[in-house]
């Protein structure tokens, strides 16, 4: 757990969020709100965590409610390599926050997987090779 805490520290600055988790801590954590940011292998593990971010407490409720429910269907349509819905879906994310990277990073890799689809057996997660 010490090395999956400091891959994601460090992955905290790719995705431009300032906290970030892994799906252990989002199941034990029932008071705050969290976003999935994506679906990873970190270096030096085998099998893929979800990763969320901690949404600000401070944030005005309607826009977060918004912010979650898009974000959950762009990932939905991410995953089932409907890249046209999730391109329209990230772009109107973007729009939302003042931090888009999180969002900016699915439009890069959409674009990248239109040229160079993934293997029929993709489960929607992205290696990170470096920690």
């Amino acid at each position: 757990n010490v090395n999956l805490t400091s891959r994601l520290e460090a992955l905290t600055k790719q995705y431009g969020v300032t906290c970030m988790v892994s799906e252990d801590i989002v199941k034990k954590e029932q008071e705050n709100h969290f976003r999935e940011i994506d679906r990873v292998r970190v270096k030096g593990k085998e099998n893929p965590v979800s990763i969320f971010e901690l949404m600000d407490e401070g944030m005005d409720k309607e826009l977060l409610e918004k912010e979650l429910k898009l974000n959950s269907q762009a990932l939905q349509a991410y995953r089932n390599l409907d890249w046209s819905n999730a391109a329209r879906l990230y772009r109107e994310l973007s729009l939302l926050t003042d931090r888009p990277v999180k969002y900016e990073i699915f439009l890069d890799r959409i674009e990248f997987f239109k040229l160079t689809p993934p293997k029929a057996d993709w489960e929607g997660v992205f290696d990170h090779i470096s920690k």
